[in-house]
């Protein structure tokens, strides 16, 4: 039934082309929703690591909070994008309600932090509301 539907998934995509350098509809709403929440996943097949991040924002725009962590690798990068979504949803579920996805050019905190929880080769697990001075600033934090 899986791969049905991601067979469907991908038959419909080549049916109905978006071109590349025009901002949908979709795209729109998204940024002018209230608060949102970012996830990514930074991982490789041979690496000891895969790293993922997350990042709350309000409707300006302004971090509220978010996170970083690296689990030993996963079986698959989708199965490490699952893992950034489950930290991400568990730690918001006690701050906001808001779930929504958005394309890697618009999340580009949340990736940054994955990348970095990814090159850690120790545990790290971090919450916050700033990046600490021992982890990489990301892009526009």
């Amino acid at each position: 039934y899986a791969e049905s539907e991601c067979q469907a998934w991908y038959n419909a995509r080549d049916i109905v082309p978006v071109p590349q350098h025009v901002q949908t509809a979709e795209e729109t709403q998204a940024l002018s929703l209230g608060n949102i929440c970012m996830v990514d996943d930074s991982w490789t097949s041979t690496a000891q690591f895969s790293g993922i991040g997350w990042v709350w924002k309000d409707t300006m725009g302004k971090i509220q909070l978010m996170g970083s962590r690296n689990l030993r690798r996963r079986d698959t990068a989708l199965h490490s994008e699952l893992e950034a979504l489950q930290l991400a949803m568990e730690s918001m579920i006690q701050h906001s309600t808001c779930q929504r996805y958005f394309p890697r050019t618009q999340n580009e905190i949340a990736d940054s932090l994955a990348r970095n929880a990814h090159s850690f080769h120790r545990p790290l697990c971090f919450i916050g509301c700033f990046i600490p001075v021992w982890l990489p600033r990301p892009p526009q934090a």
